[in-house]
């Protein structure tokens, strides 16, 4: 679990999600509401999704057909759009004393691939996939030895 969370606001300009994310080398950011409480989540995802609405899934395979409103879609973006407006408002979270096994269930049954961690209703800490694999990776190199 990473407990040094970088999170934004609910009124946070939409244009500093992929900066920030970019900067931290993170995948999502928990959002807070003004009274400190988790009202979403912003992921990559959410980014993208926002960002290139021109898209369309078939067969497996994601095709882009409005390339010339890009750069326009991302201007408005950064300039007009909130955090709110994009953010995944049903946020999957677990309490900080859930054990690694149900983490995992959650991430796999729910499709996500990162979960915000509570206490008392307090962001304590945010668990991705990454850290998921680096706790496995370091408990395979223990047993190796």
């Amino acid at each position: 679990m990473t407990k040094s969370v970088i999170s934004v606001r609910t009124d946070t300009s939409a244009g500093e999600v992929p900066k920030l994310l970019a900067h931290h080398e993170i995948g999502a950011l928990p959002v807070l509401d003004r009274q400190d409480r988790l009202a979403g989540i912003v992921s990559q995802g959410d980014f993208l999704r926002y960002c290139l609405p021109g898209y369309v899934r078939f067969l497996n395979m994601v095709v882009y057909f409005e390339e010339a409103s890009l750069l326009n879609n991302i201007s408005h973006f950064a300039s007009e759009v909130t955090v709110e407006d994009i953010m995944t408002r049903r946020v999957v979270w677990l309490p900080d004393d859930a054990p690694l096994t149900k983490v995992v269930s959650v991430m796999l049954g729910e499709g996500v691939k990162h979960i915000p961690v509570l206490s008392e209703g307090s962001l304590v800490g945010i668990i991705s996939r990454t850290d998921i694999i680096r706790l496995l990776a370091g408990l395979i190199k223990e047993g190796a030895q």
